[in-house]
């Protein structure tokens, strides 16, 4: 999914010279000739990042700026000024009403992608307000592969996102060929491999924000590696503090499990609340979901917390 970027220029040459940089980047450009045009569309959009002129009629950059901030649905976005007006006042005025970045025309097109790339990494640091509750957390499992686990785990993350409109986040587990961020269409930027070569102890929240992907419904996903070895140095413990740190900033965690118990696998159904036990009506599916019915039972965990799906497709 690319990114989205909002411009908001009264000059229309200008809108399509900042606009022409950035498709030729792969990014999704959304413009507006004014301060209350953009206030009425922003919030249909939310872009990943808004650039702002300052002189415009009826309302500048800069009280542009303030209105975006003061508004909840917007108060994170990242906003760029880019303007002629280069003096020292322009550029502490444009942080005082709450900027990220203050870029001069005429401006180089590479400089200019550079600090657009870096306010968008800027934003995945922001952490969501910490949920009331512990979240709830589901995970999607079977012994049997090919029957659908990834297609229902992604559907119900995203389910619950639209749903209830709290931070949700997919956490791929499947870690040798997990495909989450490729059936949302994310690019693969970060991944579990980042947090492997960390201590358990020494993984906080920003830590982890900084490699969650975002999807344009607003669900976070911990994606699996690019490539099987990447994550090889990951353990049950390190699984344990990412998913106890997330609960507390989350509503919901849903797992995308792989087929096996691994030292990451059982770690993860250990955090549970909810295990999805899946299925399908064959003679093989039947049998892994025995023998995984079995194991529950020799590690402890109450029928309660183990619920059988049959997927028919």
């Amino acid at each position: 999914m690319r990114e989205k970027i909002f411009i908001v220029d009264d000059n229309e040459v200008s809108r399509k010279l900042v606009g022409g940089v950035l498709k030729k980047e792969g990014y999704e450009v959304y413009a507006a000739a004014s301060a209350t045009e953009a206030l009425a569309a922003i919030p249909k959009v939310m872009p990943d990042l808004v650039i702002l002129d300052v002189m415009m009629p009826e309302m500048d950059g800069y009280q542009l700026c303030r209105r975006l901030r003061d508004r909840p649905e917007t108060a994170r976005l990242p906003i760029l000024i880019l303007t002629s007006l280069n003096q020292l006042e322009e550029r502490l005025k444009a942080f005082e009403a709450g900027a990220d970045d203050f870029i001069p025309k005429p401006f180089q097109p590479q400089e200019f992608i550079a600090r657009v790339q870096v306010a968008l990494r800027r934003s995945s640091f922001y952490l969501p307000a910490p949920a009331k509750t512990q979240a709830q957390t589901i995970a999607i499992f079977s012994l049997r592969g090919g029957i659908g686990v990834s297609s229902i785990a992604t559907n119900t993350a995203i389910g619950l996102s639209q749903l209830w409109k709290m931070p949700v986040t997919l956490i791929d587990l499947a870690l040798d060929n997990g495909i989450s961020a490729l059936m949302m269409d994310l690019p693969l930027r970060h991944s579990w491999a980042e947090l492997s070569h960390i201590k358990a102890e020494e993984i906080d929240t920003e830590v982890i924000y900084q490699i969650l992907l975002k999807h344009p419904s607003g669900l976070s996903v911990l994606a699996a590696p690019r490539r099987p070895y990447e994550a090889e140095l990951l353990i049950g413990e390190q699984v344990k503090q990412v998913l106890s740190l997330l609960a507390k900033q989350n509503e919901y965690l849903v797992l995308d499990l792989p087929h096996n118990f691994s030292e990451t696998t059982l770690a993860a159904l250990d955090q549970a609340d909810q295990i999805l036990l899946v299925l399908s009506p064959e003679l093989a599916a039947v049998q892994c979901t025995s023998i995984a019915l079995d194991v529950f039972a020799k590690i402890g965990y109450s029928p309660e917390k183990v619920k059988l799906v049959l997927n028919w497709n």
